[in-house]
């Protein structure tokens, strides 16, 4: 049988969604995220705390219409 890779898989703006087997990042710590990090950071030129090319997956639902200029955190998940 074939071993299904184990795939990192990150869960951005989490809120109460907390996804079992995800890394879940939100910019407060309230929500029980596993990584606290506020996207408006990133338009300063400050990197998301992970290695190049780490996530496999990048779910983000319902938080880039909070930036009025999302491109910067797109390209940052790129």
């Amino acid at each position: 049988m074939k071993k299904t890779p184990n795939l990192m898989k990150l869960n951005v703006g989490c809120g109460n969604d907390i996804k079992k087997g995800w890394i879940n990042l939100d910019y407060h710590k309230k929500n029980c995220a596993d990584v606290v990090f506020n996207l408006n950071e990133i338009y300063s030129g400050k990197k998301l705390p992970f290695k190049d090319n780490f996530f496999d997956y990048i779910y983000c639902s319902h938080v880039l219409e909070d930036f009025s200029e999302p491109s910067p955190i797109i390209d940052e998940f790129f």
